[in-house]
């Protein structure tokens, strides 16, 4: 089991536009890896509507700095593309 942490940037919060956009929330999650390459784990953050709540995502390694994820659960679509920035 993998884990990682970061910060990101969001235009709004379903239900309320007020104190948005805001830079730097943070944002977390953890992942079980695989050799295919196809990871599934949990992201902490990104949530519209409860940015404390864990959605489900299956992550997709494109490369040593590329990955794409898609959200798996109910709370909504989300796809995401992460890019290491060092």
């Amino acid at each position: 089991m993998g884990a990682f942490a970061g910060a990101v940037d969001l235009n709004w919060v379903f239900g309320t536009s007020a104190g948005f956009p805001k830079s730097d929330l943070p944002v977390s999650g953890a992942f079980t890896a695989d050799p295919s390459g196809i990871f599934t784990g949990t992201i902490t953050g990104l949530d519209v509507s409860n940015l404390s709540s864990q959605d489900a995502f299956t992550y997709y390694v494109i490369d040593a700095t590329k990955v794409l994820a898609i959200e798996t659960d109910s709370h909504q679509l989300t796809l995401i593309y992460f890019d290491l920035q060092q």
